[in-house]
């Protein structure tokens, strides 16, 4: 008896499956991260692998990654994450790869050996990785506000743009009669519209935008693409100014508001928290920083209040002692917010990447309670396409970053210095001397897709290791 317990025990611990989360932002480059981390793990295991790789994670620096394999097929009810397709993308045809479908999943086994017992037999890891927008993450915001609520914070958020397009939703918004009875071709044209106020934004640098599926809808694609249709009645909604908000009777076109937002908090948030969020036990939020910095004080703003709103949401979804015990609701044990494309910056700027983040975060869980995860953060570039120079000046150095631009046939060099927090000397620097664009750059002519050299990174095994670390001891 005892001896059957020992081995099911050992069997269960070599046979664990471990779901992981991943998000990104606008424009944060999660399709490249993930792919840069597949095949970073599959470059850093056996006894070739080369354990400067994935510097940082400590079963590899150990030599204990005996193997990192793609199961031949596995049921899933998620689209797989196209990994074949942007490792050619990266590697062979030298561009970005496509964003992948709006859900998908990678799944990865991992044997190794015990950091206690090398050994013994090896144990093994079946790495479930779910990549879902960054746009439908923002929407559990929304679960904390009534449609009152939602539409006073977003409207609040967006007016002081004075965008064209929200000008536009407004003058339509106004002349309607939100207290007769409800129109849905009246409802549809208001959210259609809204949409075009959210895209607009989107363009002008902000990521704090709701709803997610408004910008990001079930068939996923490229931000350019055309916006996803909204052919859904519940879909059909978009906030109201205050001066429509008062209370409305049942059939009422501003009542009908209200439901069709309470409809899409339960049919796409609750569902799409169940379906992909709930068995994940460890969330990873990528954030492009640097891009925020670069967009002004406006869009840093938004960018920080999005991580708060972000934050705040995953610690007030944490299950109870009791409920965390019941099947299909998982424990969330981490969450890592990563500030994306450090190569931007030279090696002494980077760590102000990670002082941005987790001023922000401090504020979040000044009041945490007993299930909020630990707050970490780090920064990580997935595919380094930037190197760091250094230039001599009279009296000083400048220490900067330069990249090979194809399109415009010339090597872009930028010397950028970041403080800790942004303060208005430096936004009114920045107005005066914006940074050069790294948009042309390729992916370096490094990257393997195939043997133990990998993709070029920075920080990738650090950020691992906060991740995953402890499951492959």
């Amino acid at each position: 008896m005892g001896r059957r317990y020992v081995a099911g025990l050992r069997e269960w611990w070599n046979s664990r499956t471990a779901t992981i989360a991943v998000a990104g932002l606008s424009r944060a480059g999660k399709t490249a991260f993930l792919t840069s981390m597949l095949r970073n793990m599959r470059a850093a295991c056996g006894p070739d692998g080369d354990p400067e790789r994935l510097k940082g994670l400590g079963v590899v620096a150990d030599r204990r990654l005996s193997a990192a394999e793609f199961p031949a097929s596995y049921p899933s009810a998620i689209a797989r994450f196209p990994y074949s397709e942007c490792i050619k993308a990266l590697a062979t045809e030298r561009h970005w790869p496509r964003r992948s479908a709006a859900i998908g999943e990678a799944i990865m086994d991992l044997s190794f050996a015990s950091a206690k017992n090398r050994d013994g037999p090896l144990s093994k890891l079946r790495l479930r990785v779910v990549d879902y927008p960054g746009e439908w993450l923002l929407d559990l915001v929304m679960l904390r506000m009534d449609f009152a609520g939602w539409s006073r914070a977003v409207i609040g958020r967006l007016a002081p743009m004075r965008l064209p397009a929200y000008e536009e939703w407004l003058s339509f918004v106004r002349e309607q009669n939100w207290q007769a009875d409800n129109s849905d071709e009246t409802a549809k044209q208001a959210a259609m519209q809204w949409q075009k106020v959210l895209h607009e934004a989107r363009r002008q640098g902000r990521t704090y935008l709701m709803p997610g599926r408004f910008l990001r809808g079930e068939g996923g694609g490229d931000e350019d693409d055309a916006l996803p249709p909204l052919d859904h009645q519940h879909l059909w909604f978009c906030p109201l100014p205050d001066e429509f908000l008062t209370p409305s009777r049942s059939g009422s076109a501003a009542a009908a508001m209200a439901r069709r937002y309470r409809r899409y908090l339960t049919t796409h948030v609750r569902d799409f928290y169940r379906r992909a969020l709930s068995p994940a036990t460890r969330h990873l939020v990528l954030v492009d920083v640097v891009g925020a910095l670069a967009a002004g004080r406006h869009g840093f703003d938004d960018m920080r209040d999005a991580i708060s709103g972000i934050d705040e949401s995953f610690r007030s979804e944490q299950p109870g002692w009791f409920t965390s015990l019941l099947p299909g609701k998982a424990r969330v044990e981490r969450v890592i917010f990563a500030a994306t494309k450090a190569d931007l910056l030279h090696a002494r700027n980077r760590p102000q990447l990670d002082a941005m983040l987790g001023r922000i975060r401090q504020g979040v869980h000044r009041g945490a309670g007993t299930f909020a995860p630990t707050p970490v953060v780090s920064h990580v570039a997935a595919v380094r396409c930037c190197r760091d120079v250094v230039e001599d000046e009279p009296g000083h150095e400048r220490y900067g970053v330069s990249a090979f631009d194809p399109d415009r046939n010339k090597t872009v060099r930028a010397f950028i210095s970041i403080p800790s927090w942004p303060d208005e000397s430096f936004w009114e620097a920045l107005a005066l001397s914006p940074p050069p664009s790294f948009a042309g750059v390729k992916p370096p002519g490094e990257v393997a897709e195939n043997g133990p050299r990998g993709i070029p990174h920075i920080n990738l095994g650090y950020v691992l290791e906060h991740l995953v670390g402890d499951l492959l001891t």
